[in-house]
């Protein structure tokens, strides 16, 4: 019995092991080829990781030597480290891409570069790390533009100011087939391809970006910095672009900028600030009124006792008002009134009428 139950199991494991290496045969992945290197960013170590096919091993090299200068002086633009201490950059194509390209994932320290995207796309896609990092919801346009313009700055801090040219004139050329004239803070989602819509997409990304190259030219890099670092540092989750704007001119603290951002309203907008602050109030009071009502729900007795002295206005009978004025309310009047009739009429007989009162009046 022992000997046939250890076949039964020796068997089995055999049949599993065969099966185990037939399936692995038939369903195996080629591996994919990488190369990686660090690069010190402020205080901070970033591994760099380069995934690439067969025959990229060129483009591979040249896309990690590019990451591993950029990312310093991005860090430097944005006055913030690195949003992810490990970066991958995967190999596709634009066809891949939908003809984008890049393709990054919000909060992901990996993205899909196209081999045959211009040298400036390492810096684009790398900027959108920051741009793309924690829980802060802000307009599509301030994504895209400004990470634009951050990879345009930080390609003039590496030393490479032909491809800073060659993103700048890109984006000018690629957005000028759009015939829409749509503002920007009207487009809320990219195209599913970079050629869908006439090349919508490049729209956005240029005007975006020629919004923070006027802010910037307007102030500094040191008030971009701060302009990146305020939604973060604030207690709203959600941006739309009345309040951005509003919060970048505040923060300027000069009114001189606001026609900077004609192209992200379809109005006015000083109009257009001006109806974002009006709604702003109205949520502060209905917040208010919320509260307020809350409050008069969990401590209503208690509040009513504290009001019993409109009563006295309201009350129209001048000898009611006069009472209540001097007992306070209806109940202390009764009682009075009460203990005045007691002492007047004999116990028995203020049993009987009370006992009459409450069968033509409560029974």
């Amino acid at each position: 019995m022992a000997r046939d139950l250890g076949k039964r199991l020796l068997v089995f494991v055999i049949a599993y092991l065969v099966m185990s290496t037939i399936l692995g045969f038939v369903f195996q992945e080629d591996e994919q080829a990488f190369i990686e290197g660090t690069v010190t960013v402020g205080d901070d170590t970033v591994s760099l990781k380069i995934l690439y096919e067969t025959g990229e091993e060129a483009w591979a090299s040249g896309v990690l030597a590019h990451a591993s200068t950029l990312l310093a002086h991005l860090s430097d633009r944005y006055g913030a480290d690195s949003p992810h201490g490990s970066i991958a950059i995967t190999s596709a194509t634009q066809k891949d891409l939908d003809g984008y390209f890049f393709e990054t994932t919000r909060n992901a320290g990996a993205f899909l570069l196209a081999t045959e995207a211009p040298a400036y796309a390492t810096a684009w896609a790398l900027s959108l790390l920051w741009m793309q990092d924690g829980t802060i919801e802000i307009p599509l346009w301030v994504e895209q533009g400004m990470a634009a313009f951050m990879a345009y700055e930080a390609l003039l801090l590496a030393g490479m100011p032909e491809e800073a040219a060659a993103l700048e004139g890109d984006l000018m050329t690629l957005s000028a087939s759009y015939e829409g004239k749509e503002a920007l803070s009207d487009i809320d989602e990219m195209p599913g391809s970079a050629d869908d819509d006439g090349g919508k997409a490049f729209y956005l990304s240029y005007n975006a970006y020629t919004v923070f190259r006027n802010l910037h030219e307007a102030t500094s890099a040191t008030f971009l910095q701060e302009v990146y670092a305020a939604p973060y540092d604030s207690q709203n989750p959600q941006w739309d672009s009345g309040r951005y704007v509003d919060m970048v001119v505040e923060l300027a603290e000069s009114e001189d900028i606001v026609p900077l951002f004609s192209l992200v309203f379809s109005d006015d907008v000083q109009k257009e600030l001006l109806r974002w602050k009006i709604m702003r109030w109205l949520e502060y009071l209905g917040a208010a009124a919320v509260i307020v009502m809350v409050f008069l729900w969990a401590f209503w007795d208690a509040v009513r006792t504290r009001l019993t002295f409109l009563d006295v206005i309201t009350e129209r009978n001048a000898t009611i008002r006069a009472l209540k004025r001097r007992y306070g309310s209806k109940q202390a009047i009764l009682m009075e009134l009460e203990a005045h009739f007691r002492r007047r009429i004999p116990d028995e007989e203020f049993t009987y009428y009370a006992k009459i009162f409450y069968e033509e009046t409560l029974s």
